[in-house]
This record gives structure tokens, C-alpha cells and sequence, in this order.
């Protein structure tokens, strides 16, 4: 699919949603930034051997498309301050074999999407033990199921043709 497609598809349903939509997709957000602050509180020692340990492994040699989805760039885009311009840039540099991933600030890292609003994959992906934190992980995930029903039920043509 491509990130930019993606991103551009993802800007285009915010776009189009209704003025009843859009609070309950609001809402939506606000639960899964609520749900990945907490994972990433009570996941602190984890994420720090993220960083210090392995030094972001999982973002490094990665397919960016295959990691995050639309369901995500509909997230991260009504989330946060982001929008799609602010993105597409960076899309640009999405590469067509493994690299490390194109939303690493200056390559490196950290993420360029603030704490709590992270793709769903890149913030329950742990290199170590994380059944202390098994269920804020399935929060966060439940949090993601969600929003994807809320767009299938309300906007169904715009993601089966995504």
C-alpha cells in the first residue's frame, strides 16, 4: 500500500467524517492515548532497556509499511498537532527493502510521534518479558480494535477501498 498512500488516505476519512463522527472518533484517540500513557508508565523499565539495551532494534531494519496502518495514521494524524503535510516528507524516504525506519528523528531516534501517540505495533513491541504488563498491552490493543470498528461502521467505503 505505501506509507504516503497511507498517510494521504488517512487525512482524506478525517476529512470526511461527520460533525457526529468526529467527537466519537475524538473520543476514540483520547482512550488510546489514555491507555499507551499508562502502558508506557507501567512499562517504564522496558521501554528504557528499548533504548539503552538494544538501542531501538525494532525500529531499525524494518518495512515501515508493513508495521504501521492506516487504522494508525487515522490515529496519529487526529491525535496529535501532526497533519499530513507534516508527514508526507518523510514518507518520501520510505525505502523498498528493509532500512531503519523514516519517522526516527534525524534517522537515529527517538520517534518522531510524542509519547502516547505511537503506532500500535511500534509502542506493544518489547525485546523483553512483558507479562507484568500483559494487560495495559491489551488495553492498548482493544483501544486500536475499536477505533477500526468505529471506521468500518461509519466510513466502510473509504476503508475496503484503502
Amino acid at each position: 500500500m505505501g506509507i504516503r498512500y497511507k498517510i494521504e488516505t488517512a487525512d482524506d476519512i478525517l476529512a470526511r467524517l461527520s460533525e457526529k463522527e468526529r467527537p466519537r472518533l475524538d473520543d476514540l484517540c483520547r482512550q488510546i492515548r489514555k491507555e499507551q500513557e499508562r502502558l508506557q508508565r507501567a512499562g517504564r523499565v522496558l521501554f528504557e532497556r528499548c533504548i539503552t539495551g538494544c538501542e531501538g532494534l525494532c525500529c531499525k531494519n524494518v518495512i515501515a509499511d508493513e508495521l504501521i496502518t492506516l487504522i494508525d495514521f487515522v490515529y496519529i494524524l487526529a491525535a496529535s498537532s501532526s497533519s499530513a503535510d507534516d508527514l508526507l516528507p518523510l514518507a518520501e524516504e520510505e525505502p523498498l527493502f528493509t532500512a531503519d525506519c523514516m519517522f526516527l528523528k534525524n534517522g537515529v531516534g527517538p520517534c518522531i510521534f510524542p509519547d502516547g501517540i505511537r503506532p500500535e505495533k511500534c509502542v506493544l513491541s518489547f525485546c523483553g518479558d512483558d507479562k507484568p504488563i500483559a494487560g495495559n498491552i491489551r488495553s492498548v490493543h482493544r483501544g486500536f480494535v475499536r477505533l477500526h470498528r468505529f471506521l468500518i461502521l461509519h466510513r466502510p467505503s473509504l476503508l475496503l477501498t484503502a
